[in-house]
């Protein structure tokens, strides 16, 4: 992994604001400690890209990442590049018509893309020659059309005059009519050559992940779009789609994705980038004065419980930190430095646990971030449930054999000549034994499956 980098002085520090929102969107800070995924320049790079992550994976910040490597506000961008987002349209709707609207769309945003990039490069666009103009002008009129003017004037205020004659030039040009009857194919040839003339390599359009909040499947016009091959065929005009894993399976088998024009990407995180997720949010809440977890915590063990309770999920691993940090950035504050001991972390765990959660209906269990198969685990499977349906309430060890493990395993209430009913506690303490190991952070100090002396076990924590 990188290194940290100083701490730019002009900055100041979030302090556990850095674990606490976790949404890109409302981090103006994010720069100062975003840890890109290990492809990132494949994401970024000229061929259009799928990536696919899960809930909690970091897809908003990729895209903020992504948006201000292709979008610079200091230089000048390489590309073209405009935001869209997809119309979600009824599925009786035929693709055809769909992927027309969907075009149209994106000429749109495209066309307002150009009337910024003139405003602010203005020197590009009033040394093109007059076809490249010609294109350009055709774009912005013929997909902005009345909106033109308003658009024009809005971006006109507090530019230079070389960008406002510029902004004239686009407003009161000549277009190249032969465009108005061009395929999608021919209109994306022809404006990657015009924005050639204006020192740009081509286009990009960004489509983010709050595109697709709350939808369970991809709408139908957007697998029709992806399906639309002619949209593909080039490198200068470029696709970046961050989608939601469960899409995957939906859309691997539109056109563009199963013949390869689209390259696709997955968000998944090793422990080791994990961790120094984690440490650069660290450094930046503590304004510079700590980077290193085991500057925090004594626990030798802590990174190895940060993956049990935080799977794969950047988001997990900083929400379930964020306790510890808020303990240790006290203790600055206070004018102490010394770490939290394994005794305290213990303590603090068991105040802020994380949370086990139960899908009944799919057999998904979920330990704070991290997902837990246990489908080949019929027995643990069967006592989790019935803690899980008895949260509240102590269950016995007799009434866990007798009314949840006997039932699930001889449903026919025969034991084939065996009589184990003065063997049911071993087998019990057994089957919690290794529940314990698949679903606790710790499977030695049990945050879920919790025993009550002389009682017998509680399900806790679970929602």
């Amino acid at each position: 992994m990188p290194k940290s980098q100083s701490i730019d002085p002009r900055l100041v520090s979030p302090g556990l604001a850095a674990f606490e929102t976790l949404r890109a969107e409302s981090e103006p800070w994010l720069a100062e400690c975003y840890v890109p995924p290990a492809d990132f320049e494949l994401m970024a790079g000229a061929s259009s890209a799928v990536v696919f992550g899960a809930a909690g994976s970091g897809k908003t910040a990729l895209y903020d990442r992504l948006r201000n490597v292709l979008m610079p506000t200091d230089q000048l961008p390489a590309r073209l590049v405009c935001e869209w987002v997809p119309t979600v349209r009824s599925s009786t709707t035929a693709s055809s018509d769909t992927a027309v609207a969907d075009w149209n769309q994106i000429l749109r945003e495209l066309a307002i893309a150009l009337v910024q990039h003139v405003a602010r490069w203005p020197a590009g666009y009033r040394q093109a020659k007059d076809w490249a103009k010609g294109t350009l002008y055709w774009l912005a009129h013929h997909s902005l059309a009345r909106e033109l003017k308003p658009i024009i004037s809005e971006h006109s205020a507090g530019i230079s005059p070389t960008g406002k004659a510029a902004l004239r030039d686009l407003a009161q040009g000549k277009a190249n009519s032969f465009l108005d009857n061009a395929s999608a194919k021919g209109v994306e040839a022809e404006l990657v050559k015009a924005l050639g003339e204006i020192g740009l390599s081509g286009v990009c359009v960004l489509v983010g992940p709050e595109s697709f909040a709350g939808l369970t499947a991809p709408a139908q016009n957007l697998v029709a779009f992806l399906s639309t091959l002619s949209f593909f065929e080039t490198d200068s005009f470029a696709f970046k789609f961050i989608f939601p894993a469960h899409f995957e399976p939906l859309l691997s088998a539109a056109g563009a994705m199963s013949t390869r024009r689209i390259a696709m990407h997955y968000l998944h995180w090793q422990p080791d980038e994990l961790t120094f997720i984690v440490e650069e949010r660290l450094r930046l809440a503590s304004a510079g004065r700590v980077s290193q977890l085991s500057e925090v915590c004594q626990d030798d063990r802590l990174i190895e419980w940060l993956s049990r309770v935080g799977g794969e999920s950047p988001r997990g691993w900083l929400e379930q930190a964020r306790p510890l940090v808020a303990h240790y950035l006290q203790r600055l504050k206070l004018g102490r430095s010394s770490s939290i001991t394994v005794a305290e972390w213990q303590k603090i765990r068991a105040d802020k646990p994380p949370r086990l959660t139960l899908d009944l209906e799919n057999d998904e269990v979920t330990a704070g971030y991290r997902v837990v198969d246990l489908r080949e685990r019929k027995v643990e499977m069967v006592l989790l449930k019935y803690l899980y349906q008895n949260r509240g309430h102590v269950c016995t060890r007799d009434e866990l054999y007798h009314k949840a493990y006997y039932p699930a395993l001889y449903p026919d209430g025969r034991l084939d000549g065996k009589d184990l009913l003065n063997e049911y506690r071993d087998v019990i303490d057994t089957a919690i034994w290794r529940l314990r190991q698949e679903i606790e952070p710790d499977p030695k100090r049990p945050l879920f499956v919790v025993t009550r002396k002389g009682e017998g076990l509680e399900l806790k924590n679970a929602w």
